[in-house]
């Protein structure tokens, strides 16, 4: 995540025929798709805004940034093949909400889950928000 911050991210990415974004999107659903669509001008940039806005080099070394606090009804969801998040990670999203907390894990997922296990995912979300009516 590092490298995203910098300007030579896009290059690094997109420098002989895309070989190391095809190499981190391997396990995407739709791998070709995206790397043809973040091959388009300007499409890695406006992806890597993402990254470069949720973690600044600066969050490196400042002091730690206060919880966010969140109020409302969460469900985390985790895919067991997931390979850029840990479990851990997802479970320890708890700490962050006040709200009611539910840990869902989809064995077999990776960290495209709505790609990987549409039917799951949508019954999930269904169930999930049905209990909250």
């Amino acid at each position: 995540m590092l490298l995203f911050q910098f300007g030579i991210a896009e290059e690094w990415l997109l420098r002989d025929d895309a070989r190391n974004l095809r190499e981190l999107l391997a396990d995407h659903p739709a791998a070709a798709e995206a790397v043809r669509r973040l091959q388009q001008p300007g499409a890695a940039t406006a992806a890597l805004g993402l990254y470069r806005a949720w973690a600044p080099p600066s969050a490196l070394v400042a002091a730690p940034r206060p919880s966010a606090s969140i109020a409302v009804p969460v469900m985390g969801v985790w895919g067991s093949a997931d390979r850029f998040l840990t479990e851990a990670q997802m479970t320890g999203s708890a700490t962050e909400v006040r709200g009611p907390w539910r840990y869902e894990r989809v064995d077999g997922a990776g960290y495209w889950i709505p790609l990987d296990a549409p039917e799951t995912i949508s019954h999930l979300l269904l169930d999930f928000l049905g209990s909250l009516a």
